[in-house]
């Protein structure tokens, strides 16, 4: 299953995305970094409207996630503040169309088993 999780953002917070997500992919290594550019690649080229499963849309929160963190322990808490929190709220966008995705598409849903719809009969 996949989602257009960036569907509604704009161009601003595409270049942002991008410049989190390059950032991102400098710093890892190995198949890792293979893993990354997959999705990297995706966005790159789709922008809006591209398609990504759980792990696309993990990897693009937690590059916006690093860079704020960087930018936070590089500079303080009181210099470059609109551009962290405004990383940390893009970055919260995504998580929440994460999650939502997940909720609705997890494979990890179980049905009740008969030891559990007993249990409930009672």
């Amino acid at each position: 299953m996949k989602s257009k999780a960036l569907k509604a953002m704009n161009e601003r917070e595409m270049r942002i995305i991008l410049d989190a997500m390059d950032h991102r992919s400098h710093e890892l290594k190995g198949w890792d970094k293979r893993q990354f550019d997959l999705d990297f690649e995706k966005v790159k080229r789709d922008l809006q409207s591209v398609e990504l499963d759980g792990s696309g849309m993990k990897q693009v929160y937690t590059s916006l996630n690093r860079v704020a963190n960087i930018n936070l322990s590089m500079y303080g808490p009181n210099v470059h503040d609109l551009r962290r929190k405004e990383l940390y709220n893009l970055s919260l966008k995504v998580f929440i169309r994460f999650y939502r995705f997940q909720q609705k598409n997890s494979p990890l849903k179980k049905a009740p088993t008969a030891g559990t719809v007993h249990a409930f009969a009672r």
